[in-house]
């Protein structure tokens, strides 16, 4: 059954957001099927299955899309073609099993109706009993096995009868033994001999991964490409950065303290130096480490004869290039150590390697540059041949995606530049140039690429959303409102836009209209956890603290896991005060706060729900957790400083407001309350 489709189109982001999770998985070779590993069931003489998936060899953990039967070798034995969705993407699989069972293979041909033969049957009179076949296309899910007909005939080996029932009806004996026959209707069966069978393989695994040796582990780029900048200290804490290899070719090497691939590469390297200085380069590299793990890469790689730069893994530099490297490939393939990069004398990379490279190769690799167009191609393209295409060009729109949902705005802003200076009239690409620009704090850039951008598509709901957030913050709230309520009436579920349009009125003072806008939300997106959130403040900040309660209620139950949904209900069940309310308040926030330690509102309002409880020391201890986890919001500091007083500490009251106001000197309730203090 297939439901029927809505009259009108909602967009959803929940629903965006899980396809591109899902497309995101596709290209990163993710398994669909949880590498669930493949089944093979044997028929038993008794009607029954036996699981051979183990001893066949078959229970391969790619994620099986389709296979075929075939007899590729034309030894008798029914073989194996087997298609997965990801990588390898077709296995040959060859029927070496010896039963000593005979077989009769059967190829059939029509002169009437279709020349296939496609519904045709082969009833066989055998030791075994009768036997019946039939021609069939569409033999699985994009898949179609062999138009022969394989029959197993046992150790006897005998046929006692056999015909064919043609497809327009007609019936045709047909004189046959243990072999391969074809035949064409009206016509005696032709045989032809069998192969003989080959050796059985030797037993061992099955191949896996090519090795990094493989030449398939390095690629030349058809299109040289700009790399992102790096700049960070060696390990004697000088600041270096990419720039210093500009003028020579050079390779920037990515390693980690605990790979010994790394340290051998390394070392390789460094003893090679004078062949490298011959190919006229120079190396950096760049050790990638997790926090406070400086010595043990100190320890790994001080002595070696080229700058090796500290880089922490959740650097935004390293980011750039993991997205790169990503871009670079079909398959999304994260940046794993040891990677290098082969950089021109401007700083473009030439050529990529996956795994430890060989000084000898890369040495080579230098001496080749710079590369004339027509030896680019040759090392680039995979096999020689003709092009006939006007030429290769990278997708930079693609590029500058993923370089922007990997952080790396910088080098996005220049890729999506490029992909407009090619395509002027698009108004995605202008949409994530002003995205790029905006996260790279060029806001005066980001308005004037969403103007284009609406300039070309007028109904962009999320180009009018971000430019109306620019100018909120400017101040310019008319304009922007009049953008947010456009972006709705192009995308009545666009929850993003709904809630800056109700904070626009909430910083007016208009909580109804905002009220109603979330409402309206919602009318189109029900189901939307984060809209409800914010309805229920925006009920409480209008004055229905019932009603917000109702609010945070339906998040939480349409999802359980979300935090907001939970500090904000215990909140409003606090500032309700009924003789229910305070126990569920309680019982809310705390089971939020062990389920999400981090989340500085789900702390603070445990601090709160501790303070009626008259539990002080706790609530002092959920204060400073809460602000350990964002030290940046003053709730938790203010609540903490109204503790210190109702514990007649002023001291205690002061310190943690003078805290606040360091981070915040604006901060006027922090302000207010000090002045209080000093009277």
């Amino acid at each position: 059954m297939v439901s029927q489709s809505p009259s009108s189109a909602v967009r959803r982001g929940r629903y965006e957001y899980g396809w591109d999770a899902i497309n995101r998985f596709i290209r990163e070779d993710g398994s669909w099927s949880g590498s669930e590993r493949n089944c093979f069931h044997l028929a038993c003489d008794d009607g029954s299955f036996a699981d051979a998936s183990a001893a066949s060899g078959l229970d391969f953990i790619e994620d099986g899309r389709a296979f075929a039967v075939i007899d590729y070798d034309g030894d008798g034995d029914p073989d194996l073609l087997l298609r997965q969705r990801n990588g390898p993407r077709l296995r040959v699989l060859r029927n070496v099993f010896r039963s000593g069972n005979r077989s009769l293979w059967l190829h059939l041909s029509a002169r009437s109706g279709n020349r296939d033969a496609v519904g045709a049957r082969v009833e066989l009179e055998t030791e075994g009993g009768p036997r019946v076949k039939e021609v069939q296309v569409g033999s699985g899910f994009l898949s179609q096995s062999t138009h022969w007909l394989c029959f197993g005939l046992g150790a006897e080996g005998t046929v006692r009868a056999a015909r064919v029932r043609w497809p327009d009806g007609r019936i045709q004996p047909i004189q046959v033994g243990p072999g391969r026959y074809r035949v064409v209707e009206g016509e005696a069966p032709v045989e032809e001999p069998l192969r003989e069978e080959p050796a059985p393989l030797s037993p061992g695994p099955p191949p896996g991964d090519p090795p990094q040796s493989s030449p398939l582990a390095a690629y030349w780029l058809v299109e040289p490409l700009r790399a992102p900048e790096l700049r960070f200290p060696d390990l004697r804490g000088k600041e270096r950065s990419l720039a210093d290899l500009r003028g020579r070719p050079g390779a920037v090497l990515f390693l980690a303290p605990g790979c010994g691939a790394c340290a051998a590469e390394a070392e390789e390297l460094g003893a090679s130096a004078s062949l490298l200085g011959e190919g006229g380069g120079r190396l950096l590299g760049v050790a990638v480490i997790r926090p406070a793990h400086e010595e043990e890469a100190r320890a790994r790689f001080d002595g070696l004869p080229f700058p090796v730069l500290l880089a922490e893994e959740t650097s935004g530099a390293l980011a750039a290039f993991d997205a790169l490297h990503r871009g670079l490939q079909n398959r999304y393939r994260g940046l794993q150590a040891p990677t290098s990069f082969l950089l021109d004398s401007e700083g473009r990379i030439e050529k990529v390697y996956r795994g430890a490279v060989r000084a000898e190769d890369l040495a080579s690799d230098m001496r080749r540059l710079p590369l004339g167009r027509e030896e680019r191609l040759r090392l680039a393209l995979p096999f020689p041949g003709r092009l006939l295409a006007p030429g290769f060009h990278r997708d930079q729109f693609l590029l500058g995606a993923l370089l922007a949902e990997g952080g790396a705005h910088a080098p996005a802003v220049e890729a999506l530049r490029s992909s407009l200076a090619a395509s002027p009239g698009d108004p995605e690409a202008l949409y994530d140039l002003g995205v790029s620009l905006a996260a790279s704090g060029d806001g005066e850039g980001a308005e004037r690429a969403y103007r284009q951008a609406l300039a070309l598509r007028p109904d962009l709901a999320d180009a009018l959303n971000n430019l109306a957030v620019l100018l909120l913050r400017r101040g310019e709230a008319d304009e922007a409102r009049r953008l947010l309520e456009r972006a709705l009436a192009s995308e009545p579920g666009n929850a993003e836009a709904a809630r800056n349009l109700a904070r626009a009125h909430l910083e007016g003072g208009r909580a109804q209209e905002a009220v109603s806008v979330y409402r309206e939300a919602l009318r189109a997106d029900p189901d939307e956890p984060s809209l409800w959130s914010a309805l229920g403040f925006a009920l409480y900040t209008a004055g229905d603290i019932d009603g917000g309660v109702g609010a945070y209620r339906r998040a939480a139950a349409l999802a359980p896991a979300d935090p907001d949904a939970a500090a904000g209900l215990a909140n409003l069940l606090l500032k309700r005060g009924g003789r229910a309310d305070l126990p569920e308040a309680r019982q809310v926030a705390e089971e939020g706060a062990k389920a999400h330690p981090r989340h500085a509102g789900l702390l603070n309002a445990v601090g709160l729900v501790r303070m009626v409880f008259e539990d002080f020391a706790g609530a002092e201890e959920a204060y400073e957790k809460a602000i350990g986890a964002d030290p940046r919001s003053p709730g938790p500091y203010l609540n903490l400083a109204r503790l210190g007083l109702r514990r007649n500490d002023r001291k205690r009251a002061e310190e943690v407001l003078g805290r606040l106001l360091r981070l915040d000197p604006g901060q006027e309730e922090a302000r207010a309350m000090l002045e209080q203090l000093a009277r």
